[in-house]
């Protein structure tokens, strides 16, 4: 499958190109480079089913965007997608007992199903009921149990944690900081991705420095909800 293999190679590249790009301007944070580099290595030491899975999604979240926050922020969320995934095979196929390799082909039918994956996986696609992979469900139950596993609130989480790391754990922040505030104010609300002392409330804590980024909690959901709503709602609804 000449096409496939084309896509895959150009996702590869990409990825590898990011990772290494170094501290250039408009370059991802060191903490995102590592999460790419590491994905990357559990890829090619568990089989080429899961290779496949984890080059498209690296490859779609450095797609999210030209600046390193949308980048961040839309590398999460597909993270957070692909552990709905998870928890939706054991749900739809709970009396599945399946090697890894053939739980990673699963995955990588229903993510050709659902819309989120370019590379055909030919009898993957089906499923199969002679002692390989089990037949796969409709695309509007699967898309609906898709959606029901979903946690959005453990992903607005992720992001208030990692923008608010302490300066010590500088090199492990996947955002940057800098990235989020200019995308902040194109978007008309930067100031709410600052502390407020007159909402000290709604923070577990206050920064280390009022000058940088800094969430609550409804001020994470409400970035996230800017930038990626409308793809989650579509990637959760295709069929």
């Amino acid at each position: 499958q000449p096409a496939a293999k084309d896509r895959l190679g150009a996702g590869l590249r990409l990825v590898l190109a990011a990772a290494r790009e170094g501290e250039k301007p408009g370059s991802l944070p060191l903490g995102h480079r590592r999460v790419l580099c590491l994905r990357l290595v559990e890829a090619f030491q568990a089989g080429p089913q899961a290779q496949i899975r984890a080059i498209e999604v690296l490859a779609e979240g450095l797609a999210g965007g030209p600046s390193a926050f949308g980048r961040a922020a839309t590398a999460m969320a597909l993270r957070a997608r692909e552990r709905a995934l998870d928890r939706m095979l054991q749900r739809l196929h709970p009396e599945a007992s399946l090697a890894p390799q053939q739980l990673d082909q699963l995955a990588n039918a229903y993510r050709q199903r659902l819309g989120f994956s370019e590379v055909p996986i030919g009898e993957a696609g089906q499923g199969s009921s002679d002692g390989g992979l089990p037949a796969l469900r409709s695309n509007e139950e699967a898309a609906a149990a898709l959606a029901e596993c979903l946690n959005v609130g453990a992903l607005v989480m992720e992001l208030l944690a990692d923008v608010n790391r302490l300066p010590s754990e500088a090199d492990d922040r996947q955002v940057d900081l800098g990235s989020l505030s200019e995308w902040a104010e194109e978007a008309g609300f930067r100031r709410e991705v600052f502390y407020d002392a007159d909402k000290a409330l709604l923070y577990g804590s206050r920064p280390a420095d009022e000058g940088r980024p800094f969430l609550h909690p409804l001020a994470a959901a409400k970035v996230l909800h800017r930038l990626l709503a409308r793809d989650i709602a579509a990637a959760t609804s295709e069929a």
